[in-house]
């Protein structure tokens, strides 16, 4: 589909003219300035929105994917970075659906089901680590 954008105006003649048409892969860039607001529409590679949009939270989906999969992509939407050290823990394979936004319930579920500890580091990443079994 597309979407129409238009700056606020008071006359419909002005309003009509500043009117623009944006589809898919574009962006359109609104600039307030005096004497009339003027829409801008810029054609994005599907890449450049990827990034853009990085910061909204998504369902991600995991089947049978190893802990250092899920860890990855955790980290890329994520500013508190969770690290895994130990290689046989990495390898831990997992089956679920995670929102991207909710590292803390990503935690609890490692540490309720699987058994795993998270300790918070002085530069506020979380360590994942096997359970100390002694």
């Amino acid at each position: 589909g597309l979407v129409s954008v238009e700056p606020d105006a008071v006359n419909a003649l002005a309003r009509e003219s500043a009117k623009k048409l944006v589809s898919a892969n574009e962006r359109a860039i609104v600039r307030h300035r005096a004497p009339e607001p003027e829409v801008f529409v810029v054609r994005m590679d599907p890449q450049d929105i990827q990034k853009e949009l990085i910061w909204q939270p998504k369902l991600i989906e995991f089947n049978d994917a190893p802990l250092s999969e899920i860890v990855s992509e955790f980290n890329r939407h994520n500013p508190v970075r969770l690290q895994v050290e130990d290689e046989e823990l990495k390898q831990l394979r997992m089956t679920s659906i995670f929102w991207t936004d909710n590292v803390s319930g990503f935690v609890r579920l490692l540490e309720a089901k699987y058994g795993i500890s998270a300790v918070r580091g002085q530069n506020g990443a979380i360590e994942l680590q096997k359970t100390d079994q002694s």
